[in-house]
């Protein structure tokens, strides 16, 4: 399975700001087996680890035994919220109506916002293309990926 998570900013990510303390977006890309961190304006990437090591993509079952919290209403929108404790509450919303993502709040650090509008279940395989610039043998600088 492949996954790409797109940042306008890595510094607030806990893996790109560990490379990149820089105000500038961060794609965190997991193909073939390996994450790749990559940083488009500088056109700078590194191999972070691989799914051997742990670094695989969320599993699609990761809300099992999680808490709903809740509903919450923005606009017209309905949406559900549940809570997945780890190492810290992961707060998940989805659209109530159509189950579809809308927010990941890994508290206090990082939060993802999913565009609604634009989200589908079908996605162009050129979306998990790795840039010409990429390279499993170029590996992040440590202490960044150890795992």
């Amino acid at each position: 399975m492949n996954s790409r998570v797109d940042r306008t900013t890595g510094k607030y990510d806990d893996l790109c700001s560990s490379v990149k303390k820089d105000d500038i977006p961060c794609t965190d890309l997991v193909v073939d087996g390996f994450r790749y961190l990559i940083f488009p304006t500088i056109t700078s990437c590194c191999m972070c680890c691989t799914v051997e090591q742990g670094c695989s993509i969320l599993r699609p079952d990761w809300l099992v035994n999680s808490t709903f919290i809740g509903y919450n209403t923005t606009g017209s929108v309905k949406y559900q919220i549940w809570d997945k404790k780890g190492f810290q509450d992961n707060y998940y919303w989805q659209v109530d109506a159509t189950q579809v993502p809308y927010i990941i709040d890994q508290h206090p650090n990082d939060i993802m916002v999913f565009n609604i509008s634009t989200f589908s279940k079908t996605v162009d395989p050129s979306v998990f293309a790795l840039p010409s610039y990429c390279s499993k043998d170029h590996k992040c600088p440590p202490p960044s990926c150890d795992f």
